[in-house]
């Protein structure tokens, strides 16, 4: 069970009462909707020498089914990879899925400039909450539906 969700016991019993696929179903709605500030916030934070870091960034969540594990990435997407030019006027080809890291973290030749890390610190409270609000919400949709 989730660390988000400890303490909240009634939930939990709740969350554990639903078949395995349900479960899953529930549980990737909530994850991948709590990452929407992050997503949003990691797009308004990131460095716009051309804008396609920031045009880059989405989500994917994805369930293991060995384990029934569910995760949420945020970050630049594969495909966004295109000819721009630069401010001093130089064209060439740019993929930020390759180069988002360096800007995070620098380099010995550049100063990092984070928009990842504080997207996830400034959002903490708002995953939780929207997380716990759509497995409560999600647990109500499928007993409904059952």
């Amino acid at each position: 069970m989730s660390d988000l969700v400890t303490g909240d016991k009634q939930l939990e019993r709740k969350l554990a009462r639903l078949p395995d696929r349900v479960l899953n179903r529930v549980v990737r709605r909530a994850s991948a909707k709590a990452m929407i500030p992050v997503s949003r916030s990691a797009k308004a934070n990131a460095p716009r020498e051309t804008g396609l870091l920031a045009k880059s960034i989405g989500r994917k969540t994805k369930v293991f089914k060995s384990g029934g594990t569910v995760q949420t990435v945020v970050g630049p997407r594969l495909g966004f990879k295109q000819m721009v030019t630069l401010p001093n006027g130089k064209t060439m080809l740019r993929n930020p899925f390759k180069y988002a890291h360096l800007v995070e973290f620098g380099t010995r030749h550049s100063a990092a400039k984070p928009f990842m890390r504080p997207a996830l610190e400034s959002n903490k409270g708002a995953i939780i909450a929207v997380y716990r609000s759509e497995l409560a919400s999600g647990v109500v949709r499928e007993a409904v539906r059952a």
